[in-house]
């Protein structure tokens, strides 16, 4: 009886599964599949495997979704459990650790554990943990927060810088913006008054637009430029003088849209992932896209990844219990930054950060996190359904 009892609380669980998330990642999943496969074509040919991107991006799917269900199908208590989301973040912290060690060094930056059949990002990890993490502070200190905002800073930004340090000695510049911009967003939305609000968006935009000054001006002379990291942005300010060396992507990049219209020229007839746009199925695929697709599909897929953030922001405006607000806040939020740093440094407006399109882009780490983080999001509409029905009771 018991079994039966399990099994039937399953298929409950199923029915109330919320396909307004779910139907977009399948899409945007399944379009992924296809232009890694099409836009890896080259760099497959060279290594006498045309499939090798292409198969690897199915299993990294297929055990994504399955990660996805186990996260959706967990007790609600699990996952806002303190003990559970500190464990999660000491596990981020020592893989972190390990990663600045033992880990493979490509493209500069040693970033990926290498575990003989997969390669772990542990700052792709990362990303959820600090999303946890302040969503699970910030709900037992909403009140302290909106009184003593300094204070109730101190933990969380200790937490937070200790993360960041770790990931910029990689150096990974592009995962440290993204998981501090997401973190700024929790902060803001954790019962700040809007004054500080307004305050702390005018003395980050105020950091911004003055660094981008200050490496513009002084660049050689700052000892945290890392020489390539200076290069990418003098191919930023001017990418067209430095078309041969560090300018080379984004003006292969700027060929790729120009070249695909609004129409494009047909799937698989890129020619700018023939060895002329580096890193074409990862950081650089959506140019690919509006190349072999044009813009017309490019901005089909934009509307569908936004379509699914809204959503997760509906979710988490309508949810009654904090830490799920703030859990669905910190998703969408980490969602719509990093895809719009991806797109912003394929047109040109910020310099190249590395940075890949969520699930559109070739890569296990960012794909089984981005799952995983849906089926956080999928675990939340659920338990915000089941209040609702006890309230109508």
């Amino acid at each position: 009886m018991y079994e039966v009892g399990e099994i039937i609380k399953l298929i409950k669980k199923i029915r109330k599964l919320d396909y307004y998330i779910l139907i977009p990642v399948i899409l945007l999943s399944a379009i992924g599949i296809v232009m890694v496969y099409s836009s890896s074509s080259y760099l497959a040919a060279e290594m006498n495997n045309l499939q090798y991107h292409f198969r690897r991006q199915i299993v990294y799917v297929v055990v994504g979704f399955f990660l996805l269900f186990i996260t959706y199908l967990m007790n609600h208590q699990i996952i806002k459990n303190r003990k559970f989301i500190r464990a999660a973040y000491l596990v981020t912290i020592a893989l972190l650790l390990l990663v600045l060690v033992f880990g493979d060094e490509i493209n500069g930056a040693r970033a990926w554990l290498n575990l003989g059949f997969f390669q772990i990002q542990p700052a792709e990890i990362a990303k959820i943990s600090i999303i946890m993490l302040f969503a699970g502070y910030y709900a037992r200190n909403m009140e302290k927060s909106a009184n003593d905002f300094v204070k109730t800073l101190i933990k969380p930004g200790i937490a937070l810088l200790l993360v960041l340090g770790l990931i910029f000695w990689q150096p990974d510049v592009g995962s440290v913006s993204i998981i501090l911009l997401t973190a700024f967003v929790m902060i803001l939305a954790s019962g700040v008054s809007w004054k500080k609000s307004v305050f702390l968006l005018f003395a980050a935009l105020l950091m911004f637009i003055s660094l981008f000054l200050i490496i513009k001006t002084f660049g050689e002379a700052l000892p945290f430029i890392q020489p390539y990291q200076l290069e990418r942005f003098r191919a930023f300010f001017d990418p067209f003088s430095l078309s041969e060396t560090a300018g080379h992507q984004l003006v292969n990049s700027y060929y790729a849209l120009s070249r695909g219209g609004l129409t494009g020229v047909g799937l698989g007839n890129s020619v700018q992932k023939s060895g002329y746009l580096p890193e074409p199925h990862t950081d650089f695929i959506m140019a690919i896209i509006a190349e072999e697709l044009g813009l017309i599909i490019v901005l089909l897929i934009i509307s569908l990844f936004f379509f699914l953030i809204i959503r997760i922001y509906i979710i988490a405006i309508r949810a009654k219990n904090t830490y799920n607000s703030l859990l669905c806040l910190g998703v969408a939020s980490l969602f719509f930054i990093q895809a719009s740093v991806n797109l912003a440094g394929v047109v040109g407006l910020l310099p190249i950060t590395g940075v890949t399109f969520p699930f559109i882009s070739f890569g296990g780490s960012s794909m089984l996190m981005s799952l995983i983080a849906i089926g956080l999001v999928l675990n939340v509409s659920l338990n915000e359904r089941q209040l609702k029905e006890k309230e109508r009771i």
